[in-house]
Formats: structure tokens, sequence, C-alpha cells
């Protein structure tokens, strides 16, 4: 079985990919934060407990061996950006980048991504260890 298959390793994966886009799409706001009439963004946020949720009711022994798993590939596209809704502070030339706010989303954004990876590490080493591979 390859780790993409996995329900567990397609969530995070997904996870850390909507993270990756939504540094961009901040690194983007902090670049334009004196550009005239430009509108902060920001990404939709995918619902990951729905994800884990559906992906683990898709894991069902396939037809070939009772020891196979099956679950269905796809990840969702996340990259539709929407206008930061809500935002009061809007400069005299239209510009809705608040820089302490972006600041705090990088600092966000960065654990979220450290905390993903970290338990992607450690669900392979776990995997190591039940095949033997682990020392």
């Amino acid at each position: 079985m390859q780790l993409e298959n996995m329900p567990l390793f397609q969530a995070l994966t997904t996870r850390m990919r909507w993270l990756h886009e939504r540094q961009g799409v901040i690194a983007a706001n902090v670049a334009n934060a004196d550009t005239p009439d430009y509108r902060a963004r920001e990404l939709n946020k995918p619902d990951f407990a729905a994800l884990l949720r559906r992906s683990s009711e898709r894991m069902t022994a396939a037809t070939t061996h009772s020891d196979h798993m099956s679950a269905g590939a796809g990840a969702p596209d996340f990259r539709d950006e929407a206008p930061k809704s809500g935002g009061f502070d809007v400069s005299p030339t239209g510009n809705s980048v608040v820089l302490e706010e972006e600041m705090l989303k990088i600092a966000e954004t960065s654990a979220a991504y450290q905390l993903a990876s970290g338990l992607y590490g450690k669900h392979i080493a776990m995997l190591k260890s039940v095949i033997g591979r682990g020392r």
C-alpha cells in the first residue's frame, strides 16, 4: 500500500498543501501592503475534520485480498481565494492589509505546518516500527 492512499496521510498532505498555499497568499498580502486599492485575501479553509471522517468512512477491505484496504483519492482544491471579510482597517488609499494581522497569520500557519509535518513523521516512524525497520 502506498502512503498517499492511506486516509491519515491524505489528510495530513492536504493540510500541509493548504498551509503552504495560505503562506503564499499571506506573503502576497504583505508584499502589497502599500499598493493602493489592494484588498487582503485569504484562502477558503477546508473542513479537515470532515475530510478525516470521510476518509475513514471510505476505508473498506478490497476484494482482491482480505488484508488490503482501499481509500478514494483526491484532495479538495482550495485555491479559490476569497476577499478578506470583516476588516474595518482600510487605509485612505483603499488598501485593507493590516500587517499585524498578517504577521499573526504567518506565525499561526508556520506552527500548524510544523505540527502537521511532525505528525506525518511520527506516523512514518510508527509504520517503520510495525514492519520492523524502526531501529
